[in-house]
């Protein structure tokens, strides 16, 4: 097949990229703005040309798809600055919500299939919630980030019907773009005790495995909506998570609970969003990837590209 892949300066196409730069049974063209922002460490497509593309010009879309003839587009473009959306809502929207429609709009009449990476942030507004969220609920998104990604799989659910795919994870983390883990890694190094929430329940997923996700899904022709996160069974906390951070990489710090009250950032947090992943797992029989062993292929990845 062929695979037209956006943002592809990213984290999480970094991953796919490991997948997909000598793979024979797939050809791709890699797109990023004119003026991508910088590759972070190093980027399996930091020598590869990527072909502009803005996803929220929709003539641009139409001309980069029809010149191209994908049988895929991915979408992994995204605004993913949660604090820095509430005070930049059309910027948000236009590359959350607008960007993916119309990717959506142009792959519909020529028959191309889209998959597109949404949030745990579409249910963000729910409270006093213990049971992890089915495909099927009711989006309750929290924020204007979490507001943007919810529009942005309506409206790709609704422009592309039946060649859409959207897949929704949370707590993403990877070698080639901003992530919790490197930054209690780094923070862990430099400080004595870090403070981390510990009333924010999730999943953290490992961008390696979602990547791997995502190829299976584009080879299954999977459509509709799926959740794809780590395991975590009832979910953990910040807390947790930088605990175990720390624990696995032996930082020599202490890791003390805070509020999200005490924390008090711009933006609204879910304060449970585990997503329930048994559709993708019944489908793809694909194995799920426990949080723990992710972060553990996560920082032994990290630590041999750094010795």
């Amino acid at each position: 097949m062929k695979l037209l892949i956006t943002g592809a300066a990213g984290m999480l196409a970094g991953h796919l990229a490991e997948l997909l730069v000598n793979n024979p049974n797939h050809s791709v063209v890699w797109s990023d703005l004119a003026s991508p922002r910088p590759f972070l460490s190093p980027h399996p497509l930091r020598a590869t040309t990527l072909l502009p593309l803005d996803i929220c010009d929709r003539d641009a879309a139409r001309r980069v798809i029809a010149s191209e003839k994908p049988d895929w587009v991915v979408n992994l473009a995204a605004y993913t600055a949660v604090d820095q959306a509430e005070s930049e809502p059309k910027n948000t929207f236009q590359v959350n919500a607008i960007g993916p429609m119309n990717l959506a709009l142009e792959c519909a009449p020529m028959g191309v299939r889209l998959l597109h990476i949404s949030s745990d942030y579409v249910f963000g507004g729910y409270t006093d919630r213990a049971i992890s969220f089915t495909e099927d609920e009711q989006l309750r998104p929290t924020g204007v980030y979490g507001q943007s990604k919810a529009l942005g799989d309506e409206n790709v659910l609704a422009a592309n019907p039946g060649r859409s795919l959207v897949l929704r994870t949370s707590w993403l983390h990877g070698l080639y773009g901003p992530n919790f883990v490197d930054t209690i890694m780094k923070a862990g190094r430099e400080r004595e005790e870090l403070k981390v929430v510990d009333d924010q329940f999730g999943s953290p997923t490992w961008a390696g495995w979602l990547a791997k996700v995502i190829l299976e899904s584009v080879e299954g022709g999977l459509s509709g909506v799926f959740h794809a996160s780590g395991n975590s069974a009832s979910g953990i906390s910040w807390f947790d998570f930088a605990k175990e951070i720390a624990l696995q990489a032996k930082l020599p710090c202490r890791v003390a609970r805070q509020s999200s009250h005490e924390l008090s950032r711009p933006a609204p947090r879910p304060p449970y969003s585990v997503l329930n992943t048994e559709k993708l797992h019944r489908t793809l029989n694909f194995p799920p990837v426990s949080w723990q062993d992710g972060l553990c292929e996560h920082l032994a990845l990290r630590g041999a590209e750094q010795s």
